[in-house]
């Protein structure tokens, strides 16, 4: 559910503080965040994945973040996330569709999430 990051440092940034502003906006430790995400999935996605990700070590992979973003109804900050994640890895195909990912790819003020004890 990786892919490593010999992709762009862009990516793996943007991917990077959008997994972790999801998280945290969750108030959901690690591992309870990798259990909300394959709720409906068939994968097992490990806490040590998820802090690969926010530290920008490695990426989710286009097929985990499509499924993210197909198996969960719109508006599930599941899928908003796994488009937000689409958008950051493929830019010329997806565009973000969560706040989250506004912020992050766009510059679009966060609002109301200025998110639960968040620490940059």
């Amino acid at each position: 559910m990786d892919t490593d990051m010999s992709a762009t440092s862009y990516a793996g940034e943007k991917t990077a503080r959008i997994v972790s502003l999801y998280r945290a906006d969750r108030g959901l430790t690690q591992e309870d965040f990798a259990a909300a995400l394959t709720e409906k999935l068939t994968d097992d996605l490990t806490k040590q994945a998820v802090s690969l990700w926010e530290a920008g070590l490695r990426q989710p992979n286009h097929v985990f973040c499509l499924r993210l973003g197909i198996l969960y109804e719109i508006g599930d900050w599941r899928s908003e996330m796994g488009i937000d994640l689409l958008a950051a890895l493929l830019p010329e195909a997806y565009k973000p569709v969560g706040k989250i990912g506004k912020h992050v790819l766009l510059g679009e003020p966060l609002g109301a999430l200025e998110v639960q004890g968040m620490q940059s």
